[in-house]
């Protein structure tokens, strides 16, 4: 179970409580940020987007703590790659060794490796192209055999994309703690939400909405097993927080390619400040009773301070 306090949020508060005094004091923290495509600056190359790692550390400013960023997200990464990155890596290794924070975002890509290998493995979908369906594929009975194929816990593809997460995470997590001990980890995993996943589908395979709607429900199936894990990892290691990025709306999340006509799920910017904004607030502000054990009527008033400000 967890041990008390001074997690990088109890830092943050407590310079911030400095801060409002006569004389701002400033705090250096090293922040490394691993991932997938969410987290991957490269994924928006030719977009003057932000990602919410550099804006994480520009939000900490506020409170007089400056962040030296080392982002390491990779596009396309599973729980598997990041692990492997984090044995192999040495400039990755080095940044961990040396950082006050570490975030972790990632899960989704389990999750459509499961789907799009299960599927091609039953002949319901052809690869490379896994949006393409045979020619003369019954669409209604196809979708009906594949919600049969994803639900199959037992199934190769499930066990080594999504069940494999547990094992990922609890690997992740001791090989951070083998070059930092002290380092909070902050971590996150996929999103889902119905009617979205639901939109996806159709535009991707042009399936109706009902249609779509089936694999999307399977899809959120597996989603809430990958976050499970996720929680778990959180709850059973000590300064490891699970950051809930679950109750974005819609519109924060997801963009369209409207010129190819195929679904993009990686956040736009809106979605991308919705992210830092749920990282941000559970470095202390909005998920103080899943970070602090316990508190005083002191801290709980410089708790509601923050929050306050958010």
């Amino acid at each position: 179970m967890k041990k008390k306090l001074l997690s990088l949020a109890t830092v943050v508060l407590s310079v911030f409580a400095l801060s409002t005094q006569a004389n701002a004091t400033t705090l250096s923290l090293v922040y490394t940020a691993l991932g997938d495509s969410l987290t991957d600056p490269n994924t928006y190359a030719g977009k003057d987007w932000t990602t919410y790692p550099e804006y994480l550390c520009t939000d900490m400013l506020q409170y007089d703590v400056y962040m030296t960023l080392c982002n390491h997200g990779i596009g396309g990464y599973k729980t598997g790659d990041v692990l492997e990155q984090i044995k192999t890596d040495e400039t990755v290794i080095n940044d961990i060794k040396n950082s006050n924070v570490i975030t972790l975002q990632v899960g989704a890509n389990n999750i459509t490796y499961a789907m799009i290998y299960s599927l091609a493995d039953s002949g319901l979908i052809s690869l490379p192209f896994y949006y393409y369906f045979p020619p003369e594929t019954d669409i209604p009975t196809c979708i009906t055999q594949a919600t049969d194929v994803l639900a199959d816990k037992d199934n190769y593809y499930h066990q080594t994309y999504i069940t494999g997460v547990k094992d990922d995470l609890d690997q992740i997590i001791s090989t951070i703690r083998e070059y930092n001990a002290d380092a909070d980890i902050y971590i996150a995993t996929v999103y889902f939400e119905q009617e979205t996943f639901t939109r996806m589908f159709q535009d991707m395979f042009a399936f109706t909405t009902d249609e779509s709607a089936l694999l999307a429900e399977q899809y959120g199936v597996a989603a809430n097993e990958v976050q499970n894990y996720f929680k778990d990892a959180a709850a059973y290691n000590d300064k490891v927080y699970y950051v809930d990025n679950s109750d974005l709306a819609n519109i924060y999340y997801f963009q369209y390619n409207e010129a190819g006509g195929i679904a993009d799920i990686h956040p736009n910017q809106s979605g991308q400040i919705g992210l830092k904004n749920d990282f941000k607030n559970a470095f202390g502000a909005g998920k103080k009773d899943q970070i602090f054990t316990t508190t005083t009527n002191d801290f709980t008033s410089l708790i509601q301070k923050v929050t306050d400000e958010l």
